[in-house]
């Protein structure tokens, strides 16, 4: 075990060397914001659509995770890095006790890593993926299913099923639907009744009143199912609709999918119909969401369970390799460092320039430069409007937005109004989704904040690229690039 967790900091240095790291930014909009509320005793965010919802909540699908962050790092960027770390390094060595228990060697298991955080990096189908550069709820939930996945190997009783309630908690969806996958391989395979009962007892009791609590809390006004779908469809369409996954995507799954269904022999079996479970449910799903509109289907996201599919697919691949050829260890380590290496040389020939907002480094954007004006300069009641790309700003300014096309909860009170804020705010709607495609809807958005009564919709200030004319003077503009100026409306 040793040179596993050797191996799993090895591959954590290099993975954000080469990735980067995150804070503040992203979808950790959707968190810390939250934090630095309770924090403050609820005196900052008064005006802010997201976060005064959230308030008004009692619980959504990020408490327990925002619970957990509230009362050990709070945001300290150290702790919360720190705490990015042992998540990443604890799925890093899981990955790799599952290819020595697969394989009797880790090797396979680390460049089967290096290829997903590298080669195979954001182009998993439904835009998934089983390790962020940054600390959201999925990566627990995701490190802890890794586990469950190892222990379920070995036949271990109980111990899969305990550790997917607890990830159930972190992601809700990440946790019910390995434990729908991995129920339905037991009754397959006809193992043991009585054994999976027990299974089965143990993760509905650790899951089953976090599932019921969530689904009553999420219980009120209930949107049309044609709204319901056209929202999903216009804030995370390439998430849920398999009509907007890329073309090439679905060619590397296959190709992933082919070996995880034919290379594992015998002893692995119940791996083959895990992964035949998995695509069948995908084939289920897309009948369920593009024709039949089915809402349990879309809730379901089952193309998230693709990220396990490529990694069951790249393991098989290396494992094969190194038995077909029969490459010692002494081979696959030098392959491995190798492969360590070109990913760390790609980085300091300066063809790779990612992003470290590690403690100590955190370079300024002209998005948290602006942030930090704002916070300087107003007052914390004022209630700011700024592109719809933007996704630092609130963690920085400390500020109420008007809207944050990023932040999204999947209650429908809240999507309603979500909306309908995003149309009169940007003047953006389904049909810009799907004509444009996300990043041109987003920049039609960021246009039509020039042609707003924003008096209107009480704001106070209004942020823009510099290179768009208001028509009156700016009182702030950013010396990072590119660009951003800030607008008076009220004062």
């Amino acid at each position: 075990m040793r040179t596993i967790w050797i191996w799993a900091l090895l591959l954590y240095i290099v993975t954000i060397a080469f990735q980067g790291y995150g804070f503040g930014c992203s979808d950790q909009i959707e968190l810390l914001p939250v934090i630095k509320f309770w924090l403050s005793d609820n005196s900052l965010y008064p005006h802010d659509f997201y976060i005064q919802f959230f308030a008004g909540k009692s619980l959504t699908e990020r408490s327990p995770f925002l619970l957990l962050l509230y009362y050990t790092t709070g945001i300290d960027p150290l702790f919360i890095f720190l705490l990015h770390a042992l998540t990443s390094i604890l799925m890093f060595a899981g990955i790799l006790k599952l290819s020595s228990v697969i394989s009797d060697s880790i090797f396979p298991g680390v460049l089967t890593t290096l290829l997903l955080i590298s080669v195979l990096s954001y182009i998993s189908l439904g835009g998934n993926e089983l390790f962020y550069n940054y600390l959201i709820p999925s990566l627990p939930a995701k490190t802890l299913a890794v586990w469950s996945l190892v222990f379920w190997i070995e036949h271990r009783p109980y111990i899969p099923y305990l550790l997917l309630g607890i990830a159930t908690y972190f992601q809700p969806l990440v946790g019910l639907q390995l434990f729908l996958i991995l129920s339905i391989v037991q009754i397959l395979v006809r193992s043991n009744g009585y054994s999976f009962v027990k299974d089965v007892l143990i993760y509905s009791l650790i899951a089953g009143p976090w599932i019921i609590s969530l689904l009553i809390a999420q219980s009120g006004d209930h949107l049309p199912l044609n709204l319901y779908f056209e929202i999903i469809e216009f804030r995370v369409a390439h998430h849920f609709f398999p009509g907007y996954f890329h073309w090439w995507d679905y060619l590397v799954l296959a190709f992933l999918l082919l070996p995880a269904l034919i290379l594992y022999g015998k002893e692995h079996k119940r791996l083959q119909y895990f992964s035949a479970i998995a695509i069948l449910g995908c084939l289920i799903y897309t009948l369920g969401v593009e024709l039949m509109k089915w809402e349990l289907a879309l809730n379901t996201q089952w193309f998230k369970v693709t990220i396990w599919i490529e990694l069951l697919g790249m393991l098989a691949i290396t494992v094969w390799i190194r038995e077909y050829l029969q490459l010692g260890n002494k081979f696959m380590t030098f392959a491995s460092l190798t492969l360590l290496a070109s990913l760390v040389m790609v980085v300091i020939s300066g063809f790779k320039s990612p992003t470290y907002n590690a403690p100590f480094i955190s370079p300024d954007t002209a998005e948290k430069e602006v942030a930090r004006w704002i916070r300087d300069h107003s007052d914390v009641d004022d209630i700011i409007l700024y592109p719809p790309d933007f996704s630092c700003f609130k963690m920085f300014s400390e500020r109420s937005g008007y809207i944050d096309f990023k932040a999204m909860i999947h209650h429908h009170d809240y999507m309603k109004e979500y909306y309908e804020r995003i149309i009169q705010a940007y003047q953006i709607n389904i049909d810009d989704r799907r004509e444009l495609g996300l990043q041109n809807m987003l920049n039609k958005g960021e246009r039509h904040l020039l042609d707003l009564d924003h008096e209107a919709l009480g704001i106070d200030y209004l942020i823009i690229p510099s290179h768009y004319d208001l028509g009156r003077q700016s009182i702030f503009s950013t010396q990072a690039q590119p660009e951003l100026s800030v607008y008076p409306i009220s004062h």
